[in-house]
């Protein structure tokens, strides 16, 4: 195939090229795809429809001064015909059309090159266009510019977009009059009597299928004919399309037709149209875009294509620049410029420290305002995010000046480098470290959300069953369901929507959109939201703040008012903002808004506050605002307390996360309780500096890995740390202590009915670790908290976790059949506590120490017992012979490590029985070190194990896209091949024992029996069920233990009287914690 030549007919109205792989036939001069022929199919466009509306460019443009988004649509026609090169290797065609004064107001003034690319030996081909707008020329606005494939209704009906989005689509005569019947707007249609049974009650709506510019690369569909085709729309740069990487638009939907959009206003309204002055000169290439074909041989799977597409458009996006377009226009790799450096983060009420901007994105566009990339699309962008360390390199930028624009998930507002960066042909720019400084007038309060200029992580409901798409039930896009803006109603028919912070959840209580409320009479109102909370004391001097980030806006008008509903004027207004429609068009985000909200000391009150939120314009169903995240703080001259933070889900410059978009079914939730008025709080003392008894805010995906240390901080050091270091350090240790002795005393109770039957004993507990972890696991996923995704981590390294605990456990207890010391490491700390969030402030060397505390701890519990208990044997200290003739049970703390004499019953890692000896004898009698430092290195497994479990975490998080492994996974998988283990281990276990392997079902069938206290040889058994049954309350209190340390292991010090919460100067996060009391 490779070798074919290639061939190129010009006929009176066509023009052909052919590869030997396909053949594509173009009318002439007009530049309209007619004809693409590949493998069995002599025709993959409709042949039902005109040439004229097979495959296109096309664009909508206005008169200037229009508003709105809609103009005159108009289907781009060449009137000159021109073939740009043919040799061996390659054919490049042009049609092109030329506009003068006699075109005026009919067609947009604009010369369009519109070119044609066949490679040899390519199963595909390219298209891109050059748009020209000359001095002179009149003004005019550009609405809308694409290419548009409409393939064969009788051909292609799989269509994909990602790879959880993909299916079998309806045929679009089940959208005509009779088989759909249309809902709110004409792109969504219900499916009635549709043509294919299975689709009737669906909802088909072409915008439920759109994406963000940085996630489609590639999309298309699949004729599943014999043998099967695909016919893909790969984009393999974003740098020509409007609105950066997070910009949405349509792609594949029902036709079927496949999309290539460069400018549209969808998710951003009349804020995206280009607009050209009165002779404003411009100039701009689009593309070059591949249009992609494949096939599979005969009983090959059709899915495959969608596989082999994938990997195209990566060789696709790893060749560009592409070296073969013949224009001047669009330059080559070697023309182009590099930039690099790394982006850091600065706020002092979060780190001493600058902290990394790990995942950062970073892009080159046109000067102008901060975040304006969101609105550009005359310009060209250049966007890459920054890798885990903040570091960020953009290749292949095209000449020209620019600023670097960012912004950071997790902080709120945008980066720009006021500087202009200038590429030159080859360049290699070191930017070094840029340092973003977040809005901050102080520390926060409370905050409602993430920072990530996305509604994902509030409510939203399930959609009314009448209006179902089937692909996304269970889906992680639930969002993109129809009419989940009517759900909002229905939840709160006549009272809106309150959120008191410390006790309602963003997850389950914020509905991820404010809009307007459905009336009876088919008429619209406005909604007020409530956020309540307390204030311990207000100082008399200073300004709150309050920041409000909006994802989204729809002609929407944001009025907040404090602690008096009716107050007018408005505390604040935002006036009538947005087109973005986003809500209408299923989107979780538009364009992101930020507003700063001045909240005068007056009008607060110690206790309890109210704010107020009105989206005021109702006058439809679609008008709203999606929030992002919302916060307050003081003024930076002010020594007033500060407020909260809010994000706010908008549409004129990006996602918010508190949003006006009606969320769905206010689930019943029992919310942990923190009263606001148990924190104290102060104002920064300057920039840089935070006083004692601020509140300071966290971010989930900051980990103490992510602080990073800098020789070149500018900065004044903090004369105020933010946390009494001590304090927290001794309340973790005591913490530890008590939960260490409190689980070796339950075992110990479980034992006084089981002393007989340890060996049983020690199986159930092992096993029952596995139950209880793996339930838990199930809740968890079922409340959404565990993901696919998550689930889906690869398993080798549990294995190895599993083995290394096992190993651990053997080997303890082979050694403890000649030393006296016990292996009873605290199964508490021998399961995987993630520190994710230091919420005091340690130096970053101890932070980062501190994460291994669970392997240390595993580590030092052994060595710690084995130490003292050898030292006292080899030295006949009394403590060795109080050891051994005591007939009552002793214990030897260090850590949760105990250690006895008389009685075999002290239970090893999985409560194996460890210890053996006798009254009268000295277990070390005769040993040399050999056993000790076996019991001693088998810790070692242990904490081996430990730090697997963190690469795990570590891995996890670049897999899942920052987002932290839920520690359930870790533990529960952990646990289930640890059992493993042990079950294989069985023979060694039960012949270190004196075992026989014949009798241990009979030992566990007198144990069961015991356990049960049922039977007739259970008279030694008094006080089962009820003490063995006390032995799953550790396992209990553990696993909800690790619920709370997989939020914040601050959260404890939270169980402290308000005396020692104010010393310890606990930073408020935007969890929910247990109340004090």
């Amino acid at each position: 195939m490779a070798s074919t030549r290639l061939r190129l007919q010009v006929r009176d109205h066509h023009v052909v090229m052919d590869n030997g792989i396909l053949r594509v036939t173009i009318s002439k001069p007009d530049g309209i795809v007619t004809g693409i022929k590949y493998n069995h199919i002599d025709n993959l466009l409709e042949i039902a429809n005109d040439e004229s509306n097979r495959g296109y460019w096309d664009l909508v443009w206005s008169q200037l001064g229009s508003t709105g988004t809609t103009g005159t649509f108009e289907v781009i026609h060449g009137t000159n015909f021109k073939i740009i090169t043919e040799n061996e290797e390659q054919v490049e065609l042009s049609f092109s059309t030329t506009w003068d004064a006699s075109l005026q107001a009919k067609l947009a003034p604009l010369n369009i090159d519109k070119r044609f690319v066949m490679l040899r030996g390519s199963s595909g081909f390219y298209t891109y266009a050059i748009y020209q707008h000359l001095e002179g020329w009149p003004g005019f606005n550009l609405d809308e510019t694409r290419i548009v494939f409409k393939l064969r209704k009788d051909k292609f009906h799989y269509m994909a977009v990602a790879d959880n989005r993909q299916r079998y689509m309806p045929l679009p005569d089940d959208r005509l009059p009779g088989r759909g019947q249309p809902l709110d707007y004409p792109e969504a249609v219900l499916l009635v009597n549709p043509v294919e049974p299975e689709f009737t009650g669906e909802v088909d709506d072409k915008y439920q299928y759109s994406g963000e510019n940085k996630d489609v690369k590639v999309h298309g569909w699949i004729c599943r004919d014999t043998p099967a085709v695909g016919f893909w729309q790969i984009m393999p740069s974003n740098e020509f399309r409007t609105g950066g990487p997070s910009k949405q638009d349509l792609t594949s939907h029902v036709g079927p037709t496949t999309l290539a959009w460069q400018i549209g206003a969808h998710y951003g309204g009349e804020d995206v149209v280009l607009k050209f002055e009165e002779g404003e000169a411009w100039n701009k290439v689009f593309g070059p875009i591949f249009m992609y074909l494949n096939s599979v041989t005969n009983g090959s799977d059709p899915l495959s294509l969608w596989e082999d597409a994938k990997q195209q458009a990566v060789e696709q996006v790893e060749s560009w620049p592409y070296s073969f377009p013949a224009s001047q226009d669009f330059p080559t790799s070697a023309q182009r410029g590099n930039v690099s450096g790394r982006l850091l983060v600065r706020d002092r009420c979060v780190s001493d420290e600058k902290i990394v901007g790990n995942g950062a994105y970073i892009g080159l566009a046109p000067p102008g305002e901060i975040g304006s990339w969101q609105t550009q699309g005359k310009g060209y962008q250049f966007w890459t995010r920054a890798d885990k360390k903040g570091y960020f390199t953009i290749n292949n930028i095209r000449t020209g000046d620019y600023n670097l624009y960012a912004w950071v998930p997790g902080f709120i507002g945008d980066y720009r480098l006021d500087e202009l960066i200038s590429i030159t042909p080859g360049c290699n720019i070191d930017m070094s470290e840029l340092v973003y400084e977040p809005p901050r007038d102080g520390p926060t309060l409370w905050e409602i959300g993430i920072p990530d200029r996305s509604a994902r992580e509030f409510y939203i409901p399930d959609p009314d069953a009448r209006y179902i798409n089937k692909l996304y039930v269970n889906h992680p896009d639930r969002f993109r369901q129809y009419g989940l803006w009517e759900r909002y109603s229905e939840l709160y028919p006549k009272d809106d929507l309150v959120y008191t912070v410390g006790e309602s959840n963003y997850t389950t209580d914020w509905f991820f959109a404010q809009v307007t409320r459905k009336k009876d009479d088919n008429t619209y109102q406005a909604t007020t939201w409530q956020i309540r909370f307390k204030l311990d004391l207000i100082e008399a001097t200073g300004t709150y703040k309050l920041r409000v980030a909006l994802a989204s806006a729809a002609q929407a008008e944001l009025q907040i008012r404090i602690n008096n509903r009716d107050q007018n004027p408005a505390l604040f207004t935002s006036g009538l903002i947005g087109k973005d429609n986003a809500i209408a068009r299923h989107g979780i985000h538009g364009l992101y808004w930020l507003f700063n909200v001045e909240v005068p000391t007056a009008s607060l009150f110690e206790d309890e506050n109210t704010i107020y939120l009105t989206q005021a314009n109702a006058t439809g169903p679609f008008q709203g605002i999606i929030w992002a995240c919302s916060n307050g703080a003081t003024h930076p001259k002010s020594s007033a307390p500060s407020l909260v933070s809010t994000y706010v889900h908008g549409s004129k410059n990006g996602a918010s996360r508190i949003g006006l978009i009606p969320a769905g079914l206010r689930l019943p939730v029992q919310p942990l309780r923190l009263s606001v008025s148990n924190v104290k709080f102060a104002a920064c003392k300057n920039d840089f500096d935070c006083r004692k008894n601020s509140v300071i805010p966290r971010f989930q995906h900051l980990v103490p890995s992510a602080i990073a240390k800098t020789s070149s901080d500018a900065g004044p050091p903090s004369s105020y740390p933010c946390a009494d270091k001590r304090l927290a350090v001794v309340t973790w240790a005591a913490i530890t202590l008590v939960i260490a002795v409190g689980n070796r005393v339950l075992q110990k109770l479980a034992l006084v009915p089981m002393k007989d039957h340890p060996f049983f004993l020690a199986q159930f507990n092992s096993f029952m670790y596995v139950a209880v972890y793996f339930s838990v696991l199930h809740f968890r996923y079922r409340a959404g908290l565990t993901t696919d995704e998550m689930l889906a981590v690869p398993k080798a390294p549990f294995i190895v976790i599993g083995l290394l605990e096992s190993i651990s456990m053997v080997s303890g207890i082979h050694a403890s059949r000649t030393s006296y010391t016990l292996i009873i490491p605290s199964k508490l700390l021998s399961r995987h506590v993630r520190l994710e969030e230091p919420l005091f402030r340690l130096p970053n060397d101890f932070v980062d120490r501190l994460r291994l505390f669970p392997a240390l701890v595993s580590l030092s519990q052994p060595v710690c017992a084995d130490i003292l208990g050898v030292a006292a044997d080899i030295f006949q200290n009394p403590l060795a012979e109080n050891l051994h003739t005591e007939p009552n049970l002793r214990m030897l703390s260090c850590g949760s490590r105990c250690c006895s004499g008389g009685h075999e019953s002290c239970l090893a890692n999985t409560l194996f029985p460890a210890g053996s000896g006798s009254a009268n004898t000295r277990m070390l009698s005769g040993v040399g070190l050999l056993w000790p430092a076996l019991m001693i290195a088998s810790s070692a497994f242990q904490a081996v194990a430990s730090i697997v479990k963190e690469s795990v975490f570590v891995d996890a998080a670049a897999r899942l896209k920052g987002k932290s492994l839920d520690v359930f996974v870790v533990n529960s998988f952990g646990s289930g091949f640890q059992a493993l283990f042990v079950l294989l281990f069985l023979p060694i276990l039960s012949n270190l024992k004196g075992i026989p392997l014949s009798e241990l079902p009979s030992i566990f069938k007198s144990g069961a029996a015991c356990f049960l206290n049922i039977g007739t040889n259970t008279t030694a058994c008094d006080g089962a069920p009820l003490l063995p049954l006390l032995y799953i309350i550790p396992t209990s209190f553990s696993t909800y233990l690790f619920s709370i340390f997989s939020k914040s292991p601050m959260q404890l010090l939270l169980l402290l009287p308000p005396d020692l919460q104010t010393k310890a100067n606990l930073r408020g996060t935007r969890y929910n914690f247990p109340n004090h009391k």
